[in-house]
């Protein structure tokens, strides 16, 4: 049993939040809390929020949306190829991808949704180049991040025990 912790190369703990409920009251799924507690392969103590919806399963294209629109909010248009720059915005019920003429600023397309569509947009062989290019401008500066910004619960014991072995392989290494 003492064994698991040191021989695996991923662990992940799985906290279920609150219940998602529909305008009737009833449980249609609930909120799951990830962080990987040990990773060998990447930095651990990161930590996802996702919601599961009985089913459906994970609705994916929607917290892919949230990514990007915050993204775009973040840094404007991305840069799509040399003329071309693409928008992703909506905080209210319509959504939008737009794309912009990267000289002028002016719209040259613009397509409207709602975010449940948003699977759709990733779909389509006439925009999913243009919500791919924002997610991979996202994505690549996300990866980018330093270990400043993980979550470390001090009150958690393997997670201590983990740095402090991480520590000790470090300074061994010196």
């Amino acid at each position: 049993m003492k064994a698991i912790p040191f021989h695996s190369s991923v662990r992940i703990q799985l906290d279920s939040g609150k219940r998602i409920q529909d305008k009737n009251g009833n449980t249609i799924g609930i909120k799951v809390i990830a962080k990987t507690i040990k990773n060998k392969v990447a930095p651990p103590f990161r930590r996802c929020e996702f919601e599961i919806h009985f089913g459906k399963g994970i609705e994916e294209a929607e917290y892919i949306f949230d990514l990007v629109r915050k993204h775009c909010a973040d840094n404007g248009p991305i840069d799509h190829d040399a003329d071309t720059q693409v928008l992703i915005e909506g905080t209210g019920a319509w959504k939008t991808i737009k794309l912009l003429n990267k000289n002028t600023g002016d719209t040259i397309e613009e397509k409207k949704f709602y975010k449940p569509e948003f699977g759709e947009i990733l779909e389509s062989p006439q925009w999913s180049q243009y919500a791919m290019t924002v997610f991979n401008n996202f994505y690549s500066g996300y990866m980018g991040k330093d270990l400043e910004n993980m979550v470390i619960n001090p009150d958690s014991y393997e997670e201590m025990k983990q740095i402090a072995m991480d520590l000790d392989h470090d300074l061994t290494d010196l």
